[in-house]
């Protein structure tokens, strides 16, 4: 995906990026390591060193190889890179014709499939984390993750070949509407269960998933405000708002 995104629709070079001497000390070592991932065999170069790290890292943790993936570092690796994606979107976003940025629209609705795939794993891991229940029977993550890379797959195939008249630009706010409620009802739940069960479990017979149900109601309730306000946030993007359908202004 970085790959991909520094090279469509457009090309991308650190020329294009904004000059590292008008950016806070901070940010500038990693805008420069951003400018030296336009390159085309960069990401594979970054890939490889990832790899080796984390396979090292559980070597001398005396740790399987088969869970390498699993190692918190790899989380952050997975965070990086998405961070560099959606930086590289928008820097080619702000620069797109109209053409180009129609085509963009399905590339992000790809990749908000596959943001919410590996968001809501990493906030289910958190959950069963805190509250101490056991994992379901189902292989609930390879199945996310999947049907992530699928999604995906499809959005970057609409992007390169469809040309109809689908409203690619609503199709991406729904996804991102329906991912942020879906990951605040987590974080709510969380909160909720670790709350009711290790505070007040002691003093009051709650029934077990109190606090799960309690976030289900949260979610259905603010939903239709959650999907306009995520709206009205896309909308002020520039060009977004000209390419906004009447139903949603």
């Amino acid at each position: 995906m970085m790959h991909f995104t520094a090279m469509f629709p457009r090309r991308l070079t650190p020329e294009h990026l904004t000059p590292a001497q008008s950016l806070p000390v901070g940010l500038r070592t990693l805008q420069g390591l951003r400018g030296r991932l336009l390159s085309p065999a960069a990401p594979w170069l970054a890939v490889v060193v990832v790899i080796a790290v984390l396979l090292s890292v559980n070597a001398l943790l005396g740790r399987s190889i088969a869970d390498a993936g699993l190692n918190p570092l790899m989380d952050l690796m997975r965070f990086l890179a998405v961070g560099v994606v959606v930086v590289n979107l928008r820097r080619s976003w702000l620069g797109a014709a109209a053409e180009e940025r129609a085509k963009m629209w399905w590339s992000l609705v790809g990749l908000a499939l596959l943001m919410a795939a590996i968001a809501l794993p990493i906030g289910g891991n958190i959950f069963l984390s805190a509250t101490g229940w056991s994992e379901p029977t189902v292989a609930w993550r390879p199945i996310l993750l999947d049907l992530g890379l699928a999604g995906l797959l499809w959005g970057l195939w609409m992007a390169v070949f469809y040309s109809g008249a689908a409203d690619s630009a609503a199709a991406a706010r729904r996804v991102v509407a329906l991912t942020a409620p879906a990951l605040t009802g987590i974080g709510i739940a969380t909160g909720l269960e670790v709350l009711l069960s290790s505070a007040l479990v002691a003093r009051v017979s709650l029934p077990r998933g109190l606090g799960t149900a309690v976030a289900v109601v949260v979610m259905i309730v603010g939903y239709s405000r959650g999907l306009a306000y995520v709206e009205r946030g896309l909308e002020q993007i520039p060009g977004i708002a000209d390419e906004a359908t009447p139903a949603t202004r």
